[in-house]
């Protein structure tokens, strides 16, 4: 393991949760993804990618896509009760 590297920290959770979270307020806003591309600039492949937590996104980005659904930015961040 990197020394650079905390343990334990896995960002690929964040990016999930950020990327589910951020669907869900851009389907509860009743945004398409072409819609949010229109508002933010931010290519509709790349959402696509960022609602999957596959791609990795700056805080630059992040605060765009938060404002285009009208929420905070950390509550993009928030893990949601799993519903099992």
């Amino acid at each position: 393991m990197s020394k650079n590297r905390m343990p334990g920290v896995d960002s690929r959770t964040d990016r999930e949760t950020f990327g589910h979270n951020f669907r869900e307020a851009r389907i509860k806003a009743g945004l398409s993804q072409r819609d949010v591309h229109r508002e933010t600039g931010v290519a509709q492949s790349h959402i696509s990618e960022i609602e999957t937590g596959v791609s990795n996104i700056s805080i630059d980005t992040m605060v765009k896509l938060a404002s285009v659904v009208n929420r905070p930015l950390w509550k993009l961040f928030k893990p949601t009760p799993s519903k099992s």
